[in-house]
């Protein structure tokens, strides 16, 4: 009598990202396979810290408009362009490719990115519900999840059926199109205000190399060994260039948060004149564009710049810790400004 082959339970307890890169390891060729064993731990970390991570964001946002809806009856997005407003005239200056990437959004894809971003957040909880549900299942009735009793190639199948399955193809791709296009526009608007600077930074390193090259010239030839004395006039050129390019950088900081401040500045005192004359503070036949509103507006942009130059440019802490998020946008696109993505 045959006996019936046993089902082999795969550990349901290991994540799908390790058991994937797993199937990965094995069907890979030996040259490759330690590779990614190697980097298994850290995929698997960010995947599980990504998992762990973003439930508390969803939470936060629900958080965030139940607030939103508390407030509604006091008209709270009346005080968001005077936050706005002073964030930027005081701290501006840290941020700058933050603000230029938002004025680009501003002004050319915001809506057609907020649209995409809700298709996206919809579809996800699509896929979401449905990747429960099949969790659950047990087809066979043997009191063990169907998941766990398949292997790692068919899993992976599994999970792409029933996401496909979920999610709405049309609209994710062009969700994800609009998003990605969107980005390349940001980055394409700011690569051109950081390649004036990129350019006139190369442009001070030439004068500067024609007027101190000729004597810094000798001394660089005589430090280097006699195999390498052809490299002196290249390394001087290369030397002006970078101070010429670090000079620009910060000459671009200090305009920027020049700019900032005198933008923020413009921006919160508008705001708190209309919100003042809204609330009976002051009279409503004062001009909020004339020259008394300038002039409160100046006093605060050089209070709003000196702040910036006093700090370097830099959030102190603990506010550093307040504009983490903004903090984290700047340095991403940054990154992304200079890998050239």
């Amino acid at each position: 009598m045959a006996t019936a082959k046993p089902v082999r339970r795969m550990d349901g307890r290991q994540p799908f990202v390790a058991r994937m890169l797993d199937d990965a390891a094995e069907r890979a060729p030996p040259q490759y396979a330690g590779y990614i064993r190697m980097v298994k731990p850290a995929v698997v970390g960010a995947a599980n810290l990504c998992d762990a991570a973003f439930p508390y964001f969803v939470m936060a946002y629900h958080l965030l408009c139940k607030a939103w809806k508390a407030l509604e009856p006091y008209n709270p997005e009346q005080f968001f362009p005077l936050i706005a407003g002073l964030a930027m005239c005081f701290f501006g200056g840290s941020y700058l490719t933050l603000i230029a990437a938002i004025e680009a959004v501003r002004l050319s894809v915001w809506d057609r990115l907020s649209s995409a971003l809700q298709v996206l957040y919809k579809n996800y909880q699509l896929a979401q519900e449905a990747n429960k549900k099949d969790n659950l299942r047990d087809d066979d009735g043997d009191g063990i999840a169907d998941v766990d009793q398949v292997s790692n190639s068919e899993l992976f199948t599994r999970k792409v059926y029933v996401l496909a399955q979920a999610i709405n193809p049309e609209q994710t791709a062009d969700a994800v199109s609009a998003l990605w296009g969107g980005f390349l526009s940001v980055i394409a608007t700011i690569r051109i205000k950081f390649a004036q600077f990129i350019t006139l930074g190369c442009a001070m390193g030439d004068m500067a190399r024609d007027a101190v090259g000729p004597k810094l010239l000798p001394i660089i030839h005589d430090a280097l060994p006699p195999e390498l004395k052809k490299w002196d006039k290249t390394i001087v050129r290369q030397i002006f260039a970078t101070l010429g390019v670090m000079l620009a950088m910060f000459l671009q900081t200090v305009v920027g948060g020049f700019h900032a401040a005198v933008r923020g500045s413009q921006i919160a005192t508008g705001s708190a004149l209309r919100l003042a004359k809204a609330h009976n503070l002051i009279d409503k036949d004062f001009d909020t564009q004339g020259q008394q509103a300038t002039a409160v507006g100046m006093v605060l942009a050089a209070f709003g710049f000196l702040w910036q130059l006093r700090n370097g440019f830099a959030v102190p802490f603990p506010l550093n810790v307040l504009f983490l998020p903004a903090s984290i946008l700047e340095w991403f696109l940054s990154v992304s400004l200079t890998v050239g993505l």
